[in-house]
């Protein structure tokens, strides 16, 4: 009797698992990618309040550009105009003291910046600066005369 030898084996390779590892691999590093890359959310906006308050006790001559309605402009650090607003008269305490009380509010300002700087009249008042969690904690508070 003769045998047959038996038949050879051979050996199929599965190669589905390893074409499935790289699938999960790929989109893995796609994920991160996207994750990493995306830009980052716009900062919220806040609301950032002031006072101020005039004292000119015997002349108020030299400050006609504080006024009821006078424009109130945000800065930030890189002296970019962020919000204009408008001075809204509060108190006037007497005629005889001079003393008047003002108050604004920029009610959108973008948070995120280094710096913020408020000015108020014209160009020989300066702009005063705060750090952001002073401007959008305690606001601003500008006394003159």
């Amino acid at each position: 009797m003769t045998s047959t030898p038996p038949p050879a084996v051979t050996r199929r390779r599965r190669r589905w698992p390893w074409l499935v590892g790289a699938l999960v691999v790929a989109a893995a590093v796609t994920v991160a990618l996207v994750v990493t890359l995306s830009p980052e959310p716009p900062p919220e906006n806040g609301k950032i309040t002031g006072t101020m308050k005039i004292n000119c006790v015997t002349s108020c001559s030299g400050y006609g550009d504080i006024r009821d309605g006078a424009q109130v402009i945000l800065y930030n650090e890189k002296n970019e105009v962020l919000a204009i607003t408008q001075l809204v008269l509060g108190t006037v305490t007497t005629e005889s003291t001079g003393e008047r009380k003002y108050s604004f509010t920029f009610t959108h300002a973008r948070r995120g910046e280094k710096q913020y700087g408020v000015h108020v009249g014209n160009d020989n008042r300066g702009v005063i600066w705060k750090s952001e969690s002073e401007a959008f904690g305690g606001g601003f508070t500008i006394n003159i005369g």
